[in-house]
């Protein structure tokens, strides 16, 4: 059975952000502060899983006013029409959301809130450095003078209107009382609180000086801890060799810095009762320079390693990495950014080992779970998927970026939840049709041009074989080949170019003709009976790669990767618009196989294609690598597969 009857989901997801998995909706009486709510539904979203609001200022004097809006989630968040503000002017007890002086007040097209970021809505009228700098955009509920009630809205018809019983009053700032409660003061949200609430509890918010601005593009909830930062995600001890490394995960939504703020431990041969204040632990700092970005892995690794795998996903040589098998290893936040552990200030974010004078981690692959979400200072395998010893090719990667479907009820297209892109997409938000393609195009044309050689060589790196690093993986047949040997007189393998050559005249040019993001690794036999035919369902059986069907103008791959391709065919169709003398590529519902016309089809086929055959761990693995060690440019399709029904669906 075709994995799409598996993917297959209730509507098109056209717009993405943050899914609300809860559909908590507040139903009879309306929110106000003498309103009985049940214990159900009186905290507005359960813990991280909707936006909330973090910060409040009413200054003395002037119009430095601003609101912090935070995003507890691991996702970007699009406001327009998927949420709004309220205000309720000056009101007195037995008032409602529903009474006439509430007025919605809407987000700008575009505006969107990143992971673990604050978005601030500030007055038009401040002049304060602070709100200026962190300010996202002004709007006229700032307008409010310590007698105003406030809302966010979460707004599940998508209108702009408040609706009772249907939109969901994700939080409420004020007290409904008819005093003026929130005049001259600045209130944080305390780090505790993980959601909003429908009822304003003064508890749940630290109270700072009047006109204290520095703080409106913080949250207190976001402050450093072993939740919320840095741990290990993977560990190679190999079977002879130096061939070691260790994987250090990002899990936050912002870059983070190493030098001076966090460092490594080694303790060697520890035995029961060792500590890591022993004095044969020792310190290992990180380079100046190094940084992890949100959602990656930094590798860490032997310089005598000399395994591909290793290499190229390696961030930086440490001696640490010469552990045998019987030390422990410890990654720490550096407090005093001193170099030094400091029992009681320092923090101990994540440890690998037993500390029991075993070799309990001699010739062994181990990766982080998917169900992992920080650190842990008692070692536990338990956390960890023990691997095939001398695996290498799952280093750069943590378990948790694994692709998913957000909520199997919410679409038809599945969206990773991570594929390691950071924030790459931040400048796109709700565009659609052209004016998208147009933003994709100005974001991932600045790359770097491969010659046809080198092209070929970097298939052995792309293409490779996850379980057998001396081999690749043929696109149409599946097989596991010789990387190394590439042609073989004609027996192995050569480069396949998805979006055929002809169809655009552009040959084996650098750009184009040379771009990995389309360039796969083929049986030579097999590429030929492909030829230039373009895309679409039907035919015969290949004589070779049996699970591909062709008839007299086209080609139907078999079923594990007519998701890739689609999005291979998106990706040109969006990178070559004919700029800088390269060709104008489209997408194209009519087959017109053989022609030079710079398009191909079928654009339906290819729609269904890549909603059916969801992203996979080899498209996210090869697309970091092209970017990270050759083009630096992504396949957008690749990260967000749902593009391609904002640009052509329907």
């Amino acid at each position: 059975m075709k994995r799409w009857m598996y993917a297959l989901l209730l509507s098109v997801l056209i717009f993405g952000g943050c899914i609300n998995n809860e559909d908590k909706k507040f139903t009879g009486n309306e929110l106000n502060s003498a309103a009985k709510i049940s214990n159900e539904t009186q905290r507005a979203s359960s813990s991280n899983s909707d936006l909330f609001f973090s910060g409040y200022v009413e200054c003395a004097g002037g119009n430095n006013k601003a609101l912090g809006i935070y995003n507890p989630t691991g996702n970007k968040i699009s406001l327009v029409n998927n949420y709004f503000m309220m205000k309720l002017s000056n009101p007195t007890i037995g008032d409602t959301w529903t009474s006439n002086n509430a007025t919605v007040y809407k987000f700008e097209v575009g505006k969107v809130i990143s992971p673990k970021d604050v978005f601030v809505v500030y007055n038009a009228g401040a002049d304060d450095a602070n709100i200026l700098g962190t300010g996202d955009m002004t709007s006229a509920i700032t307008s409010y003078n310590g007698n105003d009630d406030l809302a966010l809205v979460k707004d599940e018809n998508n209108d702009g209107v408040y609706e009772v019983g249907i939109d969901t009053i994700l939080d409420v700032i004020g007290k409904m009382d008819g005093t003026n409660w929130g005049k001259d003061i600045t209130l944080e949200r305390k780090a505790t609180v993980t959601s909003g609430n429908a009822i304003f509890d003064l508890n749940e918010w630290n109270s700072l000086p009047t006109n204290t601005f520095d703080h409106i593009g913080l949250f207190a909830g976001s402050e450093v801890n072993s939740a919320s930062d840095l741990f290990f995600s993977g560990y190679v001890e190999c079977a002879g060799g130096n061939n070691k490394a260790l994987g250090i995960y990002n899990p936050t939504g912002s870059d983070i810095s190493l030098v001076n703020n966090y460092f490594m431990m080694k303790l060697s041969n520890p035995t029961i009762g060792d500590t890591w204040t022993s004095s044969n632990a020792t310190v290992y700092k990180f380079e100046v320079g190094k940084v992890i970005s949100p959602k990656d892995v930094f590798v860490v690794y032997n310089a005598g390693a000399d395994d591909a795998n290793i290499l190229g996903a390696g961030d930086m040589v440490s001696p640490i990495t010469g552990f045998n098998g019987n030390d422990d290893l410890a990654l720490v936040k550096d407090e005093n950014n001193n170099g030094t552990y400091e029992a009681g200030i320092d923090i101990i974010l994540d440890v690998i080992g037993k500390m029991d004078g075993t070799n309990w981690g001699k010739d062994i692959t181990l990766e982080r779970k998917a169900t992992v979400t920080s650190g842990n200072v008692t070692f536990d395998l338990n956390e960890w998927n023990s691997l095939p010893t001398n695996t290498f090719d799952h280093i750069g990667l943590f378990a948790g970026s694994e692709v998913i479907s957000p909520d199997n009820g919410s679409g038809n297209v599945v969206i990773p939840t991570d594929t390691g892109c950071g924030n790459y997409y931040d400048s796109i938000g709700t565009e659609t049709g052209s004016a998208l393609k147009s933003k994709l195009n100005d974001l991932i044309d600045n790359q770097t041009e491969l010659s046809y050689s080198q092209a070929y060589n970097a298939l052995i790196v792309t293409d490779r074989d996850p379980n057998n690093s001396n081999n690749v993986i043929e696109i149409y047949t599946g097989r596991s080949v010789n990387g190394p040997k590439k042609y073989d007189g004609g027996k192995g393998w050569n480069r396949e170019h998805v979006w055929a050559k002809t169809h655009g005249d552009f040959g084996t040019k650098m750009g184009p003709g040379t771009d990995l993001h389309h360039i796969r690794v083929a049986d030579v036999s097999v590429n030929s009976d492909r030829g230039s035919k373009e895309f679409d369902n039907g035919g015969t059986p290949n004589s070779e790669a049996t699970e591909c069907n062709s008839d007299s103008d086209s080609w139907e791959p078999r079923d594990e990767v007519k998701g890739d391709i689609a999005r291979m065919l998106f990706y040109m169709a969006v990178r070559y618009e004919g700029e800088h003398g390269e060709p104008d590529l489209k997408m194209s519902e009519d087959i017109n196989d053989y022609s030079k016309a710079p398009t191909i089809g079928k654009l339906s086929v290819l729609l269904e294609w890549n909603r059916e055959d969801p992203v996979s761990e080899t498209e996210i693995r090869r697309n970091n690598i092209i970017d990270k060690d050759y083009q630096h440019n992504r396949n957008p399709f690749i990260d967000h597969p749902e593009y391609a029904e904002r640009i052509w669906g329907n």
